[in-house]
């Protein structure tokens, strides 16, 4: 992570991704490579790269799209030209979110990864394990699927800071 770029992903899973932007409520962008159901570590699962983007490149994708349809969660999803597709294949895949298919237990979560060096109590259902030598963080999840954020170690901070404002 850091240094691959979403068109070598694409070659290594076999799979050509949907990219797009993101534009929260607030006004801030994303931009995600859904490269969906995947296979990985014995467990089928949905993969989701989020990729570097300058602001600049960002409000041109916007400007140039598309299309734009509403997202689950509020945020406005933004479909790129061609031309912005192909720019984003080239960008760099800055983390990785991983949803396995199947839940998956803290037992097990523990059996592959460790002791996490944190756990974060959410609510009775909701807890998150940090394992920031690894760039993990995971969201266990009592009633519902288990989610994996990868990052690079060094980029920690940027999944977790906002765990401290819960």
């Amino acid at each position: 992570m850091g240094r691959t770029i979403v068109n070598s992903a694409m070659r290594t899973l076999n799979m050509e991704p949907e990219i797009s932007v993101f534009k929260s409520r607030a006004g801030t962008f994303t931009l995600e490579a859904y490269f969906g159901k995947v296979r990985m570590a014995g467990f089928t699962g949905t993969l989701i790269a989020n990729l570097e983007a300058g602001n600049m490149w960002l409000a041109e994708a916007e400007k140039t799209a598309v299309k734009r349809e509403n997202a689950q969660n509020g945020a406005m999803k933004i479909i790129l030209s061609s031309v912005n597709y192909r720019s984003a294949m080239l960008m760099t895949i800055t983390a990785l979110t991983y949803i396995p298919s199947v839940n998956l237990d803290a037992d097990m979560v523990k059996g592959r990864f460790g002791e996490p060096v944190e756990k974060i109590t959410l609510n009775d259902n909701s807890e998150r394990w940090l394992y920031p030598d690894k760039g993990l963080l995971v969201a266990i999840n009592k009633n519902g699927k288990e989610v994996f954020e990868y990052v690079r170690p060094a980029d920690f901070e940027k999944i977790a800071q906002p765990l401290a404002r819960e």
